[in-house]
């Protein structure tokens, strides 16, 4: 019952927040929206096993980190609509930026994780870059996020997309340095670091359906609510 009741809440709040955001959507507005549907997705959905829905949330997030980039990060957009790299763009995302590329990242990879190594190999240059943008403009983000997700990032590519197992663990230990009150890091640096644990896996689950993330980036930007054009490829 009482899961059910804060995930009620939650799905209310997300409900408020984006019948306010049609009549103006700002940088943090958005922002809200990404974490609360990132929030949505990895806890009450993921441990009630509504996959589909998880992923689906997920892209809700990711639509509105998008939203936030544009608001926070108009040199990155109008780069990447001219045809840019996202890991040249990103490089020009500004500190305030920070909170819209921690979400998207965070949206789009968790999304990305429960996919094909075709769909991995495809976004792992754009999920790393933007993270490590975040990194370098503030590591201590969301309890030292950016090094957490470094983590989870080098376990997970390891063996598959040139990850490294020995800096997943020194990332774990740095965000556990810089966090110690956050459990995440503690749990999971033992268990990310053992190559092919189900344990460290068990996150990235992937559902049945043959879905793909509607990140659009290279259309012309005429206003903040405005999607960029690019289709998400769904690898096997």
């Amino acid at each position: 019952m009482g899961r059910a009741r804060d995930r009620g809440k939650l799905e209310g709040a997300i409900a408020k927040w984006e019948e306010a955001a049609q009549a103006h959507v700002s940088g943090d507005l958005a922002v809200k929206l990404a974490h609360a549907h990132f929030f949505l997705a990895d806890g009450a959905l993921e441990l009630s096993d509504e996959l589909e829905k998880r992923d689906l949330e997920y892209q809700r997030g990711l639509d509105w980190a998008t939203q936030a980039l544009k608001i926070e990060a108009p040199d990155f957009a109008a780069a990447m609509a001219q045809g840019k790299k996202h890991s040249e763009a990103v490089a020009l995302a500004p500190k305030e930026a920070v909170p819209a590329m921690y979400w998207y990242a965070s949206n789009l990879g968790k999304w990305v994780a429960s996919k094909g190594a075709g769909t991995r190999l495809a976004y792992k240059d754009e999920i790393k870059s933007t993270m490590d943008r975040v990194r370098d403009l503030d590591a201590d983000y969301f309890y030292a996020g950016p090094w957490r997700h470094l983590g989870f990032y080098e376990a997970l590519a390891a063996g598959t997309a040139g990850g490294d197992l020995a800096v997943s663990r020194d990332a774990f230990e740095k965000a556990a340095s810089l966090a110690p009150l956050t459990w995440g890091p503690k749990y999971w640096r033992p268990n990310c670091c053992v190559r092919g644990c189900p344990t460290a896996r068990r996150a990235f689950r992937p559902c049945s359906a043959k879905s793909s993330p509607r990140m659009h980036m290279r259309t012309p930007i005429s206003s903040p609510r405005t999607s960029w054009s690019r289709k998400r490829r769904a690898g096997s």
